[in-house]
């Protein structure tokens, strides 16, 4: 996949006509993914390039609205995922506040500059300073590409979002948010130096420093997957404090690889999210600790991966 930056006093060359989505794809949801589709659908009939047309830093944080926001998925993980769905192009959009203050006239003309000939978007598309331009100006609009407005996407008569889901991950209800993601929450982080207590008890972790961009599900203990050099382990994840073992000020996300032994220290390590097995609980002993990660364990490996 070929990545373009449109900057507002930088003149971008182009290679091919493309069909594109538009949005900030945040999780690429089930929702997304139907816009993805529709714009592949079209650039088969028309024999074109597939494009996913974003916006970067985060509109949010450009308009001042908020310091830090964080995202179900990291923008690393979103640029992998579309290309996995047969994206040819990710255009990024520069978000400044002199683009944020483009009026609908003017974004419009923005994409005109482009060899563009169909845009897909979200029935709720808006678009041009403080959001003024929506569906019924930009069908009225003088664009020199076509336009296909899409209806939302519901799961049991419910609209898929990018805020429900987040509600779902924080909530841990990983399951709930996997099946309207249409794949496995992922993250991806760092392997960094840990107090090694774990190994000592006989379930060594791998400490997992992770951005603040992430979205981290409810502390707690997770069944799940971790992938390194191209090889897949089943995992059980932990984000908390550790209370039973000198609890820490600021939650820790330890990953106890099964079946693995090596050393990963400094290596960038993926995991998957499946489904939430317990609270996080302080245990009076360290071998009532021990019994409950053997059961972690085992209901780790017995939990049926889709």
């Amino acid at each position: 996949m070929k990545e373009f930056i449109v900057k507002l006093k930088n003149k971008t060359i182009w290679e091919e006509n493309f069909s594109a989505c538009i949005g900030y794809f945040d999780g690429i949801h089930r929702g997304h993914q139907k816009l993805i589709e529709t714009a592949l659908e079209e650039a088969k009939t028309r024999n074109i390039k597939l494009a996913m047309i974003s916006f970067e830093p985060d509109p949010w944080i450009t308009l001042g609205i908020k310091t830090n926001v964080q995202h179900i998925v990291p923008l690393k993980l979103r640029k992998q995922l579309a290309a996995s769905f047969g994206v040819d192009y990710w255009i990024t959009l520069e978000f400044t506040k002199e683009m944020a203050n483009l009026s609908p006239e003017e974004f419009i003309s923005l994409l005109n500059e482009m060899p563009l000939e169909v845009l897909v978007c979200g029935f709720d598309f808006n678009y041009g300073k403080k959001g003024e331009g929506n569906i019924q100006t930009l069908l009225a609009a003088k664009r020199k590409f076509d336009f296909i407005n899409l209806a939302p996407v519901t799961d049991k008569g419910v609209k898929i979002s990018t805020t429900l889901i987040s509600e779902l991950i924080v909530n841990g209800q990983i399951e709930e948010a996997n099946s309207l993601l249409g794949y496995p929450l992922p993250l991806v982080g760092t392997v960094t130096h840990g107090k090694k207590i774990g190994r000592e008890i006989g379930f060594p972790t791998a400490n997992l420093s992770y951005s603040n961009e992430c979205l981290l599900p409810k502390e707690g203990v997770y069944a799940g997957k971790a992938f390194l050099n191209n090889e897949s382990y089943l995992a059980m994840i932990n984000i908390g404090k550790n209370p039973t073992i000198g609890s820490r000020e600021n939650n820790s996300l330890e990953v106890h690889i099964l079946n693995f032994c090596g050393n990963i220290y400094e290596h960038e390590l993926k995991i998957e999210f499946y489904t939430r097995i317990r609270d996080e609980i302080k245990f009076s002993s360290i071998d009532e600790l021990k019994l409950q990660l053997k059961k972690d364990r085992d209901f780790t490996k017995d939990f049926t991966y889709d």
